[in-house]
Order: structure tokens, then C-alpha cells, then sequence
């Protein structure tokens, strides 16, 4: 009898596991659907950067931080940049940095 609890409590799992995989998965669908029609009640050409930025933060956000990361690094690679930027001290202040960031 215990080898019979054991494997209906191991279906029940199943089963609300499923459940719960079906619920994110609408639930993500639901969101995606209605953030689409949000981005498209702007106008493509008033509201370009608005979309951009949503789009970016929302949908991409990790492939744009990989992105922004490597371009940076690809700047402060370049020695001739590079001595720019320490000649002026750009390199080494907080704000400045962070600026390039944004």
C-alpha cells in the first residue's frame, strides 16, 4: 500500500507541476500580447526612442547589457582611444563611466 501513496502522490506532482508550467505559459503570452499592442498604438516615427527603450529593457534586456559591455570594452581596447582617454581623464572618474553606460 505504501508503494501505492508513493506513486499517486508522484502523479499528483506531475500533474500540478503541468499545471503551473501551462499557467506561466499563458500568462506570458497574455503579457506579450498586450505589450505588443501597447508599442503598437505609438507612432513609428514620434515615438521611435520610446519603443527602442522598452523593447531593449523588456524584451532583450541581457543581450543589450552584453551588448553595451562589449562595445565598451571594444572602445577601451583601442590604444589610440584609450590614451585619448586617459590624457583627459575620462577613464577614471565614477560619473564619466557611467555616463558612457547610459
Amino acid at each position: 500500500m505504501a508503494g501505492n501513496m508513493e506513486g499517486s502522490t508522484l502523479e499528483w506532482l506531475v500533474a500540478a507541476v503541468a499545471g503551473l508550467a501551462m499557467l506561466w505559459k499563458l500568462i506570458c503570452v497574455y503579457l506579450r500580447s498586450r505589450r505588443a499592442h501597447f508599442l503598437a498604438s505609438f507612432s513609428p516615427m514620434e515615438d521611435a526612442y520610446t519603443v527602442r527603450k522598452i523593447t531593449q529593457n523588456v524584451e532583450f534586456p541581457y543581450i543589450s547589457h552584453m551588448a553595451l559591455e562589449f562595445a565598451l570594452f571594444r572602445t577601451y581596447a583601442i590604444p589610440s582611444i584609450s590614451e585619448v582617454l586617459v590624457k583627459v581623464s575620462l577613464i577614471y572618474t565614477r560619473n564619466a563611466f557611467i555616463s558612457r553606460c547610459k
